[in-house]
């Protein structure tokens, strides 16, 4: 079966079609995406301290067999991930 000659295929990225429909629903709401992204920011970026945490449990108390230090790094890790949940 062979391809038409008709338009060119664009990638779905870049279809303009399908950009003006999806900005049509968002007329007049640049603020509240705005927002949303800039929230959105954030929120990703509240993950950077679990994260080093981690790191250093795994990079310090562990090889160093310190439970106490296990415990407390586990405890901030458990801590600051229920208080971004409340």
């Amino acid at each position: 079966m062979s391809k038409g000659k008709g338009k060119k295929s664009h990638s779905a990225l870049f279809d303009q079609k399908a950009w003006r429909y999806f900005i049509a629903f968002y007329q007049g709401q640049y603020k509240r995406l705005a927002v949303t992204a800039a929230m959105s920011t954030a929120q990703s970026l509240l993950i950077v301290p679990s994260l080093l945490l981690v790191k250093y449990a795994f990079d310090k108390a562990i090889p160093q067999h310190n439970i106490h230090l296990i415990v407390i790094v586990g405890t901030g890790i458990l801590d600051f991930g229920l208080q971004i949940q409340v």
